[in-house]
């Protein structure tokens, strides 16, 4: 039995007695609701993928991870192991989870260590060099799977990887000194570790990177002292704000150099206010701030941080998750400062969000065109963001129920301010959240994020999961507006989708116990077309996004058609659901006559369901690197027979 399978589920009363599906394939979940079973997902990629939700434990994702391997039958499915763990590790495109990656590394060098040391040169391009030595961390320190030779090469690949790039952003300094120009340097100087800290304590890093930086240097003491005078060396020509500082430079912080998290974290003082306020800075204050306001350096960057948000609008954001912003907006008295960055920071965001779902759907279109046979595609109206979004029509509906309590609950209200801001204009700035009580919220009367997220604040959070409710309010809509199937919106469920029992006309008839939500929601707009029409409405698309880490059933089949299942914290898969692509998918098929020969081009309509979304997660442009370097490194063919091992 998996740790998921084990993992202790909370059962509501009235179904005791009637868990077990017959057939395996269903379950009852925490509130009473029947899911689709792991085993009946029968998809362990697709179940990783779900599951791969921020505080997973590291015995479910070596489960999952094993199931994957377990379930390869080609070399194409253990690459897609590889596809998925870098998907998830990916900070400008996937869903920017560090620790779930590092578990997901761990267990893939422990079952195919070769081909897994071929990829570490990636941990840069799509995280940061920091991931290098907290991947070793976690495989030589906190849950330490495969062996020691293993655990060896993957330090000398992570070391060997700063001391090549710290030796050429040196050349790259001192050629830019003699060109007198700005050196083009990577992040590594600043990640690498120092000597006697953190990294250090725990590897003994410093001295092995240090030795290979500097081979000729033979006393240990002089290696250690040119490895330090490296980093300054570099680190001063990064002008990163953390030396600027140390060195009580605030003045000299080039705002546009901090990066998005540093700067929602480094708020107050960069802004010069204390970090616990009573009340609001008025008076010569409003201009200093309370921190220092006798200290010239750190006023100065104040005003600096406010003049480039009111003179260019923004600030850097878009690597922030969303539920960061919602968090800093609750967590006590914001001074206007303080507002006035966290509404730049949530506008960088959202324009981010915008930007890469029209880069995904220019990269659809020309997909379609090149595929078709035209050429110079680039030119065209609709690639290369000339023809603009078409927003989809689409409602965020915000589980706010208790079992949503803390980070998840944070994140959910921030992807329905985020959808709604987003999404076509019929629908603008509205959310539903449903707990007990299920509410629409119009957001059209606040002026800006922190006044929505205060909004949304004074909306009743906690108690059950009741998504029956929250689709009778749907229903509703559509009834009394006489909705045709064209103005019917899709639906982005954010939740952990642990939903109450159906009671009413929303399940399905007869009233079963082992019907999901999306066979609950399709059943309903069947109905309601033939209330309201004569004729079944279709269901709109059904986007399930997990957001809680520990449930263990999925809210439906992985090919049941016009559903999605999206999981994390991170907007960027948001850009699957505005691009377009959700929408019937024509296909075409070739039929040929037995009697007469004759050829003809069917084409037919194709449902997205969530497999296939998945394939399209995984497809992505900015993940071909990694199946790029499997293949061209060749250890994946000589480890194949390993993968059906059981170490």
């Amino acid at each position: 039995m998996s740790a998921f399978d084990s993992t202790l589920k909370r059962k509501a009363p009235f179904v005791e007695g009637a868990v077990n599906h017959p057939s395996k394939d269903r379950e009852m979940g925490e509130n009473g609701h029947s899911q689709i079973t792991r085993e009946g997902l029968n998809n362990e990629l697709l179940f990783m993928f779900d599951k791969a939700v921020r505080n997973v434990a590291f015995s479910e994702v070596k489960s999952c991870m094993d199931s994957v391997l377990d379930a390869a039958k080609t070399n194409d499915d253990v690459i897609d192991a590889y596809l998925l763990a870098f998907q998830t590790r990916w900070g400008r495109g996937g869903k920017g989870e560090k620790l779930i990656f590092y578990q997901m590394m761990n267990v893939l060098l422990r079952r195919l260590p070769l081909t897994t040391l071929s990829v570490v040169p990636l941990l840069p391009h799509f995280g940061y060099w920091k991931d290098g030595l907290l991947l070793l961390k976690e495989c030589a320190v906190t849950n330490k799977i495969s062996s020691e030779e293993d655990v060896e090469k993957l330090k000398e690949a992570v070391y060997e990887g700063f001391a090549e790039q710290l030796r050429k952003d040196l050349a790259e300094v001192a050629k830019a000194r003699e060109e007198k120009r700005t050196p083009s340097l990577s992040f590594a100087a600043k990640y690498a570790p120092s000597e006697k800290k953190e990294f250090d304590k725990v590897l003994g890093c410093t001295e092995p990177i240090a030795r290979l930086l500097h081979p000729d240097v033979k006393a240990k003491g002089q290696m250690i002292k040119e490895y330090r005078k490296a980093l300054c060396i570099i680190r001063g020509a990064l002008e990163i704000p953390e030396v600027m500082e140390c060195a009580n430079k605030f003045a000299e912080i080039d705002f546009n150099k901090v990066t998005s998290l540093c700067l929602n974290r480094k708020m107050k003082a960069y802004l010069n206010e204390k970090l616990k306020q009573s009340k609001m800075n008025t008076g010569d204050y409003e201009e200093t701030g309370d921190r220092h306001p006798e200290n010239e350096d750190r006023v100065a960057a104040r005003k600096h941080l406010i003049d480039l948000i009111v003179k260019k609008g923004n600030v850097k954001g878009k690597q922030l998750f969303p539920h960061e912003l919602v968090e800093n907006v609750q967590s006590g008295r914001k001074s206007t400062a303080e507002n006035l960055v966290i509404n730049a920071q949530w506008k960088t965001l959202r324009e981010g969000v915008v930007e890469m779902a029209e880069k995904r759907r220019d990269e659809m279109e020309k997909k379609e065109m090149e595929k078709d046979g035209w050429e110079g595609v680039e030119g065209c109206k609709g690639v290369g963001g000339k023809g603009g979004l078409d927003l989809g029509k689409i409602i965020c509906m915000a589980d706010v129920s208790g079992s949503m309590s803390g980070t998840p609950m944070s994140v959910s209200i921030a992807m329905g301010i985020l959808l709604s801001e987003v999404c076509h204009d019929k629908f603008r700035d509205l959310v539903l959240t449903f707990d007990d009580n299920p509410v629409f919220h119009d957001l059209t009367g606040c002026a800006n994020f922190t006044e929505k997220v205060q909004s949304l604040a004074r909306a009743p959070w906690g108690g059950s999961t009741n998504f029956e409710g929250a689709m009778q309010l749907i229903a509703d809509v559509v009834r009394r507006e006489k909705l045709t199937q064209e103005e019917v919106p899709d639906l982005m469920v954010v939740s952990d989708m642990q939903f109450n029992q159906a009671h009413s006309g929303y399940s399905t008839s007869g009233g079963s116990f082992w019907s999901t939500a999306s066979e609950n929601i399709k059943e309903m707009f069947k109905k309601l077309g033939e209330e309201v029409h004569g004729e079944a409405l279709q269901a709109p698309k059904i986007i399930f996004w997990n957001v809680r880490s520990g449930t263990t059933g999925m809210p439906a089949a992985a090919d049941e058609e016009g559903v999605v299942c999206l999981s994390g914290y991170s907007p960027s898969l948001m850009k699957f659901v505005l691009s377009g692509e959700l929408e019937d998918e024509v296909v075409e098929k070739i039929e040929v006559d037995d009697t007469t020969g004759e050829v003809t081009v069917v084409k037919s309509k194709v449902k997205v369901t969530p497999a296939m979304q998945l394939r399209k997660v995984l497809d992505e442009e900015g993940l071909a690197l990694v199946a790029e370097t499997i293949k061209e490194g060749g250890k994946l063919e000589e480890e194949w027979v390993t993968i059906m091992k059981d170490l």
